[in-house]
């Protein structure tokens, strides 16, 4: 009688004409271990730099669109729109400069800017220049707004300057200003958190990043 014959798969013996499992050793299961141990290992550095890479990048997501969303109401709108910059992040809103009263409306109907204040002051602590501005104005229709992690800090620099702002310090809030025609004030922002940092500097016509430098610690 011819033998019978049985084919098997690996982790398995057959005794008897019967499968069994066969169990992996102790010592299959710490060489396992241990590679995996490795990997992880040689993983971690490259796995926490990109998440600090992501947190220090989110704030300058977060500006770029908001700046983009000031520029397209300021135009359809024919209205002068800001984002303002303090020491927890930073929001736009219609800007505290731009007086929709009937006394200040044009011929047309239009509202004008009031003409209140320096340059400078539509810049920096534009609510400091406009005494008539209140608390609840200054709150009010706030578009979006942004909460920077914890530990990190914020720092302006604007055309012609070759000072860094810091919101919060000595020049209270801090505003970037988008006129109706689009067009917004020249601007690097500088977002950092201990060693590492992240500048960018926008372009006045579209708000766009034409430039951007940064670091990251490991």
């Amino acid at each position: 009688m011819p033998e019978l014959g049985y084919s098997h798969s690996r982790g398995h013996e057959c005794q008897g004409g019967r499968f069994t499992n066969r169990a992996f050793t102790l010592l299959e299961i710490i060489i396992v271990l241990s590679i995996a141990a490795v990997l992880i290992a040689l993983s971690a550095p490259f796995v926490s730099g990109l998440l600090r890479e992501n947190q220090m990048r989110t704030p300058v997501r977060e500006l770029q669109d908001l700046a983009k969303i000031m520029r397209s109401r300021s135009m359809a709108e024919n209205t002068a729109y800001e984002i303002t910059f303090n020491r927890e992040g930073f929001f736009g809103r219609k800007h505290l400069l731009y007086r929709e009263d009937e006394d200040d409306q044009s011929a047309d109907g239009s509202p004008t800017p009031n003409t209140t204040g320096t340059d400078e002051a539509a810049q920096v602590s534009g609510t400091a220049a406009d005494p008539a501005a209140t608390p609840d104005e200054e709150k009010s229709e706030i578009v979006a707004e942004f909460k920077m992690p914890e530990e990190m800090t914020c720092q302006i620099q604007f055309w012609g300057s070759n000072q860094w702002v810091e919101p919060g310090g000595d020049f209270g809030t801090t505003q970037w200003v988008f006129q109706s025609s689009g067009l917004c004030n020249p601007i690097r922002v500088q977002f950092r958190k201990g060693d590492s940092w992240i500048e960018v500097a926008f372009n006045p016509l579209t708000a766009d990043i034409q430039e951007e430098r940064y670091f990251f610690a490991n």
